[in-house]
């Protein structure tokens, strides 16, 4: 089954198992029907059947079995998928970046340097104005990480990393 990415739940909304629910625009009139979304678990795509998704600007959805704060916990941060079947746009439509990000999707991919140390994962990447930044949870600390293509070794998609040579002394600030 072929699945789309088509926004991301953010934290929980009030007490009883609501969650914020950014969705790309271009889906925008998909998920008004959605009776499923799906969500990365333990390397498998796992369905999460919706309750309601309601709002426009500011979106809020309730998933079945997802009754209280605590539970969102589990989902929280996560990319949300669809299947393509449920997505009435060409590949083209699809397959176009609307928000202009170049590395947006590297959120989840973990960030090591040459000498295999692991920094973080990149819980996400923000457009900052000189260029992308890639924000990680290092020592109870956010760290901002430049995401500059003259330090990014390379991108290894099977397993959610990036490997990349940073100037000395940059991740110890």
């Amino acid at each position: 089954m072929e699945f789309v990415p088509i926004g991301k739940l953010k934290k929980a909304h009030g007490l009883k198992g609501e969650i914020k629910f950014e969705i790309d625009e271009k889906y925008w009139g998909a998920v008004t029907d959605l009776d499923a979304i799906f969500i990365e678990q333990a390397g498998s795509k796992m369905p999460f059947f919706v309750e309601y998704i309601r709002g426009n600007a500011s979106t809020i959805t309730k998933l079945e079995e997802i009754d209280t704060k605590e539970a969102t916990s589990i989902i929280a941060n996560k990319v949300v998928y669809v299947r393509r079947t449920d997505i009435d746009l060409t590949d083209e439509e699809i397959a176009a970046d609307d928000s202009g990000m170049e590395y947006a999707f590297l959120e989840g991919y973990t960030i090591v340097n040459t000498d295999k140390e692991v920094i973080g994962v990149i819980d996400e990447v923000a457009d900052y104005p000189q260029q992308e930044m890639a924000i990680v949870i290092r020592a109870n600390k956010e760290l901002l990480v430049p995401l500059l293509a003259e330090w990014i070794v390379t991108v290894q998609k099977e397993t959610r990393q990036v490997i990349m040579e940073f100037p000395e002394g940059l991740i110890d600030l």
